[in-house]
């Protein structure tokens, strides 16, 4: 019952499509230079992925939890996204992760 679908979805095959022309575009206007997505239906495990075998070193992905948290407090406050933020401290381009154990929880 919780196990996910072996394959992509065919119900979201246009959706698929639609997603890949829109990357398409952007890369032949040269807004984008490589893209991934991965879309999952919560209510029935359907999902579909692009540019899943492109390779990201994982600082990248230290962004996704800012991102999650600031959807998560446009829901608390559906202005939050028209509101300007000053950031006033350098920014410091060697930013490490620091893991406190071995495991993740």
């Amino acid at each position: 019952m919780f196990a996910d679908p072996d394959c992509e979805s065919p119900d979201l095959a246009p959706a698929k499509a639609e997603i890949e022309n829109i990357i398409s575009s952007y890369k032949t206007g040269g807004i984008l230079f490589s893209a991934s997505v991965y879309l999952r239906e919560l209510n029935n495990g359907n999902w579909i992925c692009i540019g899943d075998e492109i390779k990201y070193g994982p600082g990248s992905l230290l962004k996704v939890p800012l991102l999650i948290s600031c959807f998560k407090m446009k829901e608390k406050d559906p202005g939050f996204f028209d509101k300007k933020v000053m950031y006033d401290r350098p920014l410091s381009p060697d930013n490490k992760p620091v893991y406190l154990s071995k495991k993740l929880e």
